[in-house]
């Protein structure tokens, strides 16, 4: 028996002692009907999306989660500056957790844009509908681009992998380099601009972090001196 159901029945019997018969069919519908309420509350529908996962991230990179495991339970990460890892099934920080490891993560402004190309589509990796070495990740009402396809490449949506160009209906293989490749350069402290696919594309760090020279990624404030707010 379900705990909520076994509660129920106890406070049924404490109130029913010495009830007349009538009292007694009425009050049990009205208890029987609050347990199906309690006992039936949906889960969030991205439960039903991921079954095999007992825990559900809500976005990419972000420190809120479900709990498919309880009903109808959102959570968060303790700790600051964490975030749940749905591949490992746990907080950890955003500087090592996988969904962050595109620290260059460019989230796209255009509602008019979101409308015409995420809206309409599933959650997912799609291809940049004006360039085929970039990647868009739609999910739910976010929209990111993250790490493009290198030279030559371009991304197929089906294989969901970067692929050789010429095997991309559609898909310009004589595409000229204007930088070389994985070259960076910084730009100020919260973004820089980085060579993907022969052409400079600018990045931008997450709020609270500051673009490291010197590791080459986005890092914490504190650890690059020039940057930190006063």
């Amino acid at each position: 028996m379900h705990p909520s159901y076994l509660i129920l029945n106890i406070l049924l019997c404490s109130q029913l002692v010495n009830a007349s018969d009538s009292i007694l069919a009425r009050r049990f519908k009205e208890v029987l009907k609050l347990a199906d309420d309690v006992y039936l509350i949906p889960k969030h529908p991205n439960c039903y999306k991921n079954r095999t996962l007992p825990y559900v991230a809500l976005g990419p990179c972000r420190s809120t989660f479900l709990d498919c495991t309880e009903v109808n339970s959102r959570k968060a990460c303790l700790f600051p500056g964490h975030v749940f890892s749905e591949v490992e099934q746990r907080c950890k920080s955003k500087l090592v957790s996988p969904e962050c490891s595109y620290s260059h993560e460019t989230r796209l402004k255009s509602h008019r844009t979101l409308n015409q190309f995420c809206r309409l589509r599933p959650n997912g990796k799609f291809r940049h509908p004006n360039h085929c070495g970039r990647i868009i990740h739609c999910f739910d009402d976010i929209m990111i681009e993250i790490e493009p396809c290198g030279d030559g490449l371009a991304f197929d949506e089906y294989l969901k992998k970067c692929v050789y160009a010429q095997f991309v209906p559609g898909c310009d293989v004589n595409v000229v380099s204007k930088c070389n490749p994985w070259d960076t350069m910084q730009a100020d402290c919260h973004g820089y601009e980085r060579c993907f696919a022969g052409q400079l594309i600018r990045m931008h760090c997450d709020s609270g972090l500051a673009y490291n020279a010197v590791s080459m990624v986005c890092d914490y404030e504190k650890n690059v001196p020039s940057c930190v707010t006063k």
